[in-house]
This record gives structure tokens, sequence and C-alpha cells, in this order.
């Protein structure tokens, strides 16, 4: 992608990710020997290539300009071919918690470094006392702006928000408005919100949480809708409305 306009690499980015993945279909794909055990690609969320026999990623490669730094490297130019190690795919992917803090460039000449890192400069410009030991002010290289840490701060952020809102409905009734959709790596995943009336009366809306499921048929969607109001110690015997958009399987 860096080579092409800066001005036109966004336009770029979206026709590719229109189109998704380049996954072959009826192709027989090239089972490798790992010691007794014969292993190969399987379909799922990566592109891959017949003549390397490898898979990439298209997302890694669209929206990571510094490839050679990338941690992800095999994913995106020498592709990843080694079967045996499964995991590597869901190490590669991360959790489905991932939020969009990160820019195209994050760097420090950067107009645009991202949603957590300006949120963090508009932080230090606002409040003396956070200056002092953030960014440039930080001891040593201890900036906490790495990838984990934004991750570890906005699960942090969630499980408090959480936590409020249930406090805020107590042990009183309460709705459920659900849906269900794919992101934009073809998982499918699940949004459910809270519909309730406070104590001063007033009818709040308050977003949950989204699920990864493994497919939308009823009995899974049913699993993860118990899974995740059992998370928060809110019981099924206390809900008094339900919304799912119509959808035949909810």
């Amino acid at each position: 992608m860096s080579k092409y306009n800066p001005n036109d690499r966004e336009k770029i980015r979206r026709a590719y990710l229109q189109r998704g993945p380049h996954q072959p279909r009826g192709h027989k794909f090239r089972q490798t020997a790992f010691g007794k055990t014969k292993r190969r690609f399987i379909l799922v969320w990566l592109e891959y290539s017949v003549t390397e026999d490898a898979a990439f990623c298209l997302y890694c490669y669209l929206c990571d300009d510094d490839v050679e730094a990338s941690d992800g490297k095999s994913f995106i130019t020498e592709g990843f071919n080694n079967w045996k190690k499964p995991e590597s795919f869901k190490i590669h992917i991360g959790g489905p918690g991932s939020l969009a803090f990160r820019g195209h460039d994050d760097s420090e000449l950067s107009s645009n470094q991202g949603n957590f890192r300006e949120l963090l400069k508009f932080l230090a410009d606002h409040n003396e006392e956070t200056t002092k030991f953030i960014l440039q002010n930080a001891p040593k290289n201890n900036k906490l702006y790495s990838h984990k840490i934004q991750i570890d701060i906005a699960s942090s952020c969630a499980i408090e928000t959480s936590k409020l809102i249930t406090e805020d409905i107590g042990d009183d009734y309460f709705s459920i408005l659900v849906d269900e959709c794919r992101d934009v790596s073809t998982k499918e995943q699940m949004a459910l919100v809270l519909r309730y009336v406070d104590k001063k009366g007033y009818v709040i809306e308050r977003f949950l949480g989204i699920v990864h499921v493994p497919n939308t048929n009823s009995l899974s969607l049913k699993a993860a809708i118990d899974s995740l109001l059992a998370t928060y110690k809110l019981t099924v015997s206390r809900i008094r409305g339900q919304g799912y958009d119509g959808a035949s399987n909810m």
C-alpha cells in the first residue's frame, strides 16, 4: 500500500475490503507431512495462494504500513504454511475485544495517530497532573500505549462500565435487544443491549457487549445470550421484553 499515493490509499483499501479475501473454491489443497500426520490449509478468514501454498492476511496487508516492523510479517509478505500450529492463526487475529484504537500511521510525525494516542494527547493537554507521567514525560520507555496496554485499558473500562450498568438495574426487571451480523473478518457476532427503567423513572438503553458466536442458529444465539447475562449476574427470569429485529432464528 505504501507504493500508492497517500491520497488514494483509503479508496484502494475500501475497494479491496469490499471484495474480501481471495479463497479458491473447488481447489484441492496440498497436504504437507508433519511427522506421521498430513495437514493442509482450511478455508477460514485468510487468503490462500495456490502457487505458494500459504496463507496471507488481507487486512494486515492493506492496513499495516510498516510491514518490516510488523509482528505479523509472515502473514503479509512471506506467507504462513506451518499447518501443524493452528494456534498461530488465533494469536495473529487476537481476541474479539480488539478496538480501533490504532491508526494506519501512529508515528510521532503523523497528523492522526489513532484514537488512543490522540485521546492521550488531549488528556495531557488538559490535565497538568497527568502530563507529568505520560508521553514524552514518561519514565524511561514506560509510555503506556503499546497495543497490549491499550487492550488492557479498554477491557478494564468495559468491566467497570458494565458493572455500573448492572448496579443501576439492581434487582429490577429489564428487556433485551439483540442483533447479529458478520464483522469485516467474516466472523459471526452478536450484540446485546439492555433496556430498563432507572430509579428516576427514565427509560434507559445501555449496550452490554458483543459476543462472537460459532454460527447464528437459535441454539447458539440462546447459549450466547445466557452466557453474557450470567457473566454480569443477570438472570433470564427478570426479562420482561425481547427485541430481535424480526430475525426468524431469534
